[in-house]
């Protein structure tokens, strides 16, 4: 009953905790998420070795670039291996991935691309001489059988097309009584039907190198995963974006690589499995900001950006003396705007009794206390948690 998820890099902090609720009512015990990216990454990593950064050598830098059903992301994976101190005398050799960039449309994907085909369907079968000039687009949207069967064959006349140059399908009684239409659609014309998702494709390529400060140059190959990766005018944007095939890669299995990554981390995590040791580190995808009051005002500091890995910790010097409340707020673009959502919110305790004692047991004047917080985000979930607290002074 021990589960790892996998989820797109957009999930926000509630999405997040949406899942883990899901798991809790199902009786699952959730030990961890890893974004869909770098589970790819890690299943690609398993069958291979990286340059060694203790030995000065280059890291490698791969872009997984991953077109699903409801969406397409990017996600900038850095390759490396160290060795570090073992059990005794002895070191060992241990293997990096770290996510140093993601993108994302959340539009474009192969559900998207059946839409496309849908319409076109409509567009036909309203000018079906048995239904021209008396039944609309409308009211054949608003029949719900009938946009069941269109829509179930508009992704086989995708999926065909990506391995034939024309197809068609036929329905029979459909809409009205001894109604049969028959539909054909050939590439050229679906591929001009989406010209406008076609100049999207390259969009988060472009925009997960910018956050990871990196260029097309510094990327050894671009994992292709996804069911909609297929669809061959995909795979044509990609190659313009690169000015050649030679970085894109099938390595991986482009169905299930991201299931077998997060199989891979759940039995790294199960003391019951022994498996190479790879060292996996997600990024927090969004900015967290803290807030709290001091000395009568609002303060706020940015302790993550959207590039920060989870797992490390960070101190938190504030000049507060009494029990307090902070919180974290996530920075979400949404529109072209920035919302603040809040994720989680702390009260201290045993701070003023604590600051009593310094100053009781100590001497300690408030000018010499201070007080320090660490937080992290959580290897589990990603979200920022707080690890510890103290306070101190000089004597």
């Amino acid at each position: 009953k021990d589960v790892v998820f996998t989820y797109p890099p957009f999930y926000t902090a509630d999405e997040k905790r949406s899942l883990e609720l899901a798991a809790e009512l199902a009786g699952l015990s959730v030990q961890g998420f890893v974004s869909d990216g770098l589970a790819v990454g890690l299943n690609y990593a398993t069958s291979r070795t990286f340059p060694s950064v203790s030995e000065g050598q280059k890291p490698e830098y791969h872009i997984v670039y991953d077109m699903g059903a409801g969406c397409t992301t990017a996600s900038v994976l850095r390759f490396q291996s160290r060795s570090i101190k073992d059990i005794g005398r002895f070191n060992k050799t241990i293997h990096e991935v770290q996510a140093v960039g993601t993108a994302w449309d959340k539009s474009l994907g192969g559900d998207s691309l059946n839409d496309l085909i849908l319409e076109d369907m409509i567009g036909q079968l309203v000018e079906h001489k048995k239904l021209k000039d008396r039944v609309t687009p409308a009211d054949i949207k608003a029949h719900g059988r009938t946009m069941a069967r269109l829509w179930r064959d508009s992704e086989k006349v995708r999926q065909v097309l990506s391995a034939n140059t024309e197809t068609s399908t036929s329905f029979e009684n459909i809409f009205e009584e001894d109604l049969n239409f028959k539909y054909s659609l050939s590439r050229s014309k679906f591929e001009k039907l989406a010209e406008n998702h076609a100049a999207r494709v390259g969009q988060p390529l472009e925009e997960a190198l910018t956050v990871a400060g990196l260029q097309l140059a510094d990327i050894d190959s671009i994992i292709l995963h996804g069911g909609a990766i297929r669809t061959p005018f995909v795979q044509k944007e990609l190659q313009k974006f690169c000015g050649s095939e030679n970085k894109l890669r099938t390595s991986v299995n482009a169905d299930e690589a991201a299931v077998f990554g997060a199989t891979f981390k759940g039995a790294a995590l199960s003391p019951s499995f022994r498996v190479k040791d790879i060292r996996a580190s997600d990024n927090s995808g969004y900015s967290v900001m803290l807030k709290w009051p001091s000395e009568g005002k609002d303060r706020q500091q940015k302790l993550f950006t959207s590039t920060s890995l989870v797992g490390p910790e960070k101190q938190v010097t504030v000049k507060n003396l009494d029990d307090f409340e902070f919180s974290f707020y996530q920075q979400v673009p949404i529109d072209s705007q920035v919302t603040e959502s809040p994720i989680l919110s702390v009260q201290t305790q045993n701070l003023t009794a604590s600051v009593n004692q310094l100053k009781d047991k100590f001497g300690c004047s408030p000018a010499n206390i201070t007080t320090k917080f660490s937080v992290r985000l959580s290897p589990i979930d990603g979200l920022p948690e707080v690890v510890g607290g103290s306070v101190s002074c000089e004597v």
